[in-house]
């Protein structure tokens, strides 16, 4: 990314880290703790591991994910009191399906809390899950909410996340689309040509009008070719457009994917 363009937040994952990265761009880093990643590997995360990573590099991370158990809300809260007794300010995970007390321990000790195992939900899931969720929690308690694996415009634009992640800006960008008001549009049908899920009759003319319009100066033809520099050029369409949105609705988000993605204030 260019040395001036926009300061950007950014979420990333504790499983297999060895050490943080230096990003010249973020302002502000978030560390999850990769719990899900590892969950799909059938593998484990060591909680006294991750309570030493963390202990060792707080100065370094803005913000961090308590350890959750996939399947296990109990042991989920437990690992969470055990990094409170280390010292730690963990954002905790609530997930859909489990009870609400759990949600009514999380939100007696903490204001900011992360909501996860909605992202592969149907809308219709999401929203009914969601409207309880904000309606019981946000207004009276002021409860920052974060959003794992939130990608859907009208999910961001419709509740007062508080930050979101996701991973659309990078894997648009990786298959040769970018997003847009529109969707998620391919603009390089050349970028793995089998893939063609994003493909649209949108007129470029417009697409590039549009490009010129954003905040930051970038180029549409650049995003347009199988390039190194083209694949940097669509993520920052990305990011762009995404900043669009949080400006819009005076709202805060992160992007997922290593280096790419932005939180507010």
């Amino acid at each position: 990314m260019p040395d001036d363009f926009v300061k950007i937040g950014v979420l990333i994952s504790y499983y297999g880290l060895k050490k943080i990265p230096a990003i010249p761009y973020c302002d502000s880093l978030f560390l999850d703790s990769g719990a899900f990643s590892a969950f799909t590997k059938k593998e484990n995360i060591n909680l006294s591991q991750y309570v030493d990573f963390l202990l060792e590099r707080k100065h370094q991370i803005g913000l961090y994910a308590s350890l959750d158990d996939i399947g296990s809300y109990k042991k989920s809260i437990r690992n969470y009191y055990c990094m409170i007794r280390e010292g730690l300010h963990p954002i905790p995970a609530f997930h859909i399906g489990e009870p609400f007390w759990v949600l009514d321990e999380y939100a007696s000790l903490t204001n900011y809390i992360a909501l996860g195992g909605i992202a592969k939900q149907n809308s219709k899931t999401r929203r009914e899950w969601l409207d309880i969720v904000f309606s019981k929690y946000a207004d009276k308690n002021k409860i920052g909410f974060h959003g794992f694996g939130i990608q859907d415009r009208i999910i961001i634009q419709t509740y007062p996340w508080k930050s979101v992640d996701a991973s659309s800006v990078a894997v648009m960008a990786r298959f040769g689309g970018i997003c847009s008001p529109w969707g998620d549009i391919k603009i390089n049908k050349a970028v793995s040509p089998n893939n063609l899920l994003w493909v649209s009759n949108m007129n470029e003319d417009m697409l590039a009008e549009w490009v010129s319009t954003l905040s930051y100066p970038v180029d549409y033809k650049i995003a347009c070719q199988q390039t190194s520099e083209g694949t940097k050029m669509r993520t920052m369409i990305g990011i762009l457009y995404y900043e669009t949105l949080k400006s819009n609705e005076d709202s805060n988000f992160i992007v997922k994917k290593r280096g790419f993605g932005f939180l507010g204030e």
